[in-house]
């Protein structure tokens, strides 16, 4: 990986749209820059060959010239004599022109292949040590826009507009010198329109950059859109919102329209107008002309060679003009991309951090408060004692903080204040990966992998026999049915396992946890998805599996966690009542009503 991939983050979000301070197309090149450094022998290469080619197409017109003046003395035998080699000239400066420009292509074509595969590479990296919290606020189709329109944009334009970029300034620059050779007076006639050109173009791309911004901008969001409303199908269908959603996809479509077609717009009458402009100056060009070839100061030859050079001057501008819109959008998308990649990772775990291999899950809450956004506390000075192999039960209305609870245990975010510990270590003195991989997580919703029904049981989990495997999902009652399968345990799920019903789903992922064997557990409502019958078994497979840990078991109906150790009832971000099943309906209070509510 380049190094200056993950630096501070220097942008901010301004309406939706990334920016830096004083942030120019020179910063985006330097960023970029970063990433091309490794491959400089072949962009020394890349500019060596573009520059000869270059050379070598700029002597065309000069035999061109010199064949209309040999052919002009009298000059016409085609098989020997000037005029001869004036066409051979012309044969071998316009192949080897072609094929060095070939050369300098394919080199640097490999040359962004691999940058684009190091920044794609870097952005789902990126994606590995964000925060949760930043994918908590960020839509997912935003995400998958910086990994595929961005990046494919970016190397659309690296791959072509580089070259003729190039190509376009080593012809100007040479055109110009060529045409000064021939005749001055004519260059003279012909740079008067050269800063209308430049200021024609200043004027249009100054608009369009802000547009291509925006367009990259409302890519994402529909992506998102559509990802959201393809991943909440059956919801829309069930609800009968197809048209609002129809609705307001057009809206965001149309959205992206009219600033796609202004972009375009602009971008496009740039062409027409600097046609207008070149064309013009070839007419004053040819009546010039024809005045100094009249009084013997050129020749008809210098004319026809000053006309193409002219030509060849004017083209890399109208090139330039056509592509501009491509470079802006690609600014536009390289900026995005390292807005992403200077997003704030999650922080590094303390440089004093240790592994707790085998954990007993002792835990403890010191004074824990909480909250996502500022001055709107989620949880409020919560003091626990857990001892390990204890199975504690937290209860109450929905948004008093029960999910809060398994997302600082996780540290998918860091308390605000106070600690927690783990066995009298504070979480904060404990390695991230080491800490998560202590606990083993079966949520409401189950999530499965595309693949084997082998590869989503065994994931996360390093060297697992077979029988270690079948023992797993015998326990979690689900082997019989993975044998009655084709292909058993190699049969493959579709995304998101559409194959299976929910209650299945769930049973593979209980038997994914217990294969992990870890020392705490976190149960949010795990059968919620599973038929009474099935919620038995399951109910006794996992009560062997908690023998001997500490387990968190987010309860909605509160007739599943009567046997628990520990009942947390949370009220208001802090804990109302705490103890047994029968305690606290002795105690008549808050949990009481409750559970008296559900039993009606």
């Amino acid at each position: 990986m380049a190094k200056g991939v993950f630096t501070s983050p220097n942008y901010t979000k301004n309406k939706g749209i990334p920016t830096k301070p004083n942030v120019d197309s020179r910063f985006v090149l330097k960023r970029l820059w970063v990433y091309f450094k490794d491959y400089k022998l072949r962009v020394f290469f890349v500019l060596l060959l573009t520059l000869m080619s270059n050379l070598l197409a700029l002597l065309t017109p000069v035999f061109i010239g010199s064949a209309i003046n040999s052919m002009k003395k009298g000059d016409r035998i085609l098989l020997s004599g000037p005029l001869f080699q004036n066409v051979v000239l012309i044969f071998l400066t316009v192949v080897l022109s072609a094929f060095l420009a070939w050369g300098s292509q394919r080199l640097l074509i490999g040359v962004t292949t691999n940058v684009t595969n190091l920044l794609r590479n870097g952005l789902f990296l990126k994606v590995g040590v964000l925060p949760v919290s930043y994918f908590d606020k960020t839509p997912k189709g935003e995400v998958l826009s910086h990994l595929s329109y961005d990046v494919d944009t970016l190397n659309t334009s690296l791959s072509s507009d580089i070259i003729q970029g190039l190509t376009s300034i080593l012809t100007v620059v040479g055109s110009l010198a060529m045409m000064l050779y021939i005749s001055p007076s004519l260059v003279t006639m012909f740079l008067v329109l050269v800063p209308l050109t430049i200021f024609l173009t200043n004027k249009i791309t100054k608009h369009t950059r802000h547009l291509f911004q925006m367009r990259s901008i409302q890519i994402a969001d529909l992506n998102g859109y559509t990802e959201e409303m393809l991943s909440g199908k059956k919801t829309v269908l069930a609800y009968g919102h197809e048209k609002a959603t129809i609705q307001k996809f057009k809206e965001l479509n149309e959205n992206l329209t009219a600033t796609s077609s202004k972009a375009q717009y602009l971008s496009s009458i740039l062409m027409p107008s600097l046609n207008f402009i070149n064309n013009l100056a070839f007419l004053m060009i040819a009546i010039l002309g024809i005045f100094l070839s009249i009084q013997g100061k050129i020749s008809i030859g210098g004319i026809s060679s000053f006309i193409l050079y002219s030509k060849k001057f004017t083209g890399p501008i109208n090139e330039t003009a056509g592509i501009l819109g491509d470079i802006q959008s690609a600014l536009a998308c390289g900026e995005r991309i390292f807005a992403f990649l200077d997003e704030p990772p999650e922080p590094e775990d303390e440089m004093d951090a240790v592994c707790i291999n085998d954990p007993l899950g002792d835990l403890s809450f010191h004074n824990v408060s909480f909250e996502y956004i500022k001055d709107i506390p989620v949880l409020r000075d919560i003091n626990l004692e857990i001892s390990h192999g204890k199975v504690v039960a937290i209860v109450g209305p929905t948004g008093v903080g029960k999910t809060t609870f398994v997302n600082l245990l996780m540290r998918f975010y860091d308390v605000n204040k106070g600690s927690i510990e783990v066995d009298g270590i504070p979480i904060r003195k404990i390695t991230r990966e080491c800490l998560r991989r202590s606990f083993g997580m079966v949520l409401q919703d189950p999530f499965l992998f595309s693949g084997s029904i082998r590869k989503n049981i065994t994931y996360g989990t390093s060297s697992v026999t077979e029988e270690q495997m079948i023992a797993a999902s015998k326990a979690a009652h689900i082997h019989s049915f993975i044998d009655r399968l084709p292909d058993g345990y190699d049969t493959l799920l579709h995304e998101e396992g559409i194959r299976l019903s929910e209650g299945q789903k769930q049973l593979l992922v209980i038997a994914r946890t217990m294969l992990a064997n870890p020392a705490m557990l976190i149960l949010d409502e795990a059968t919620s998805s599973i038929d009474t019958r099935t919620e038995i078994l399951i109910q006794k497979a996992m009560t062997r599996l908690m023998q001997g840990r500490t387990c968190f078991v987010i309860a909605h109906r509160l007739s599943t966690i009567r046997d628990a150790d520990l009942i947390l009832v949370m009220k208001d971000g802090q804990v109302a009542e705490s103890g047994s099943h029968e305690q606290l309906l002795l105690k008549g209070g808050f949990y009481k009503q409750l559970y008296e509510s559900q039993a009606l």
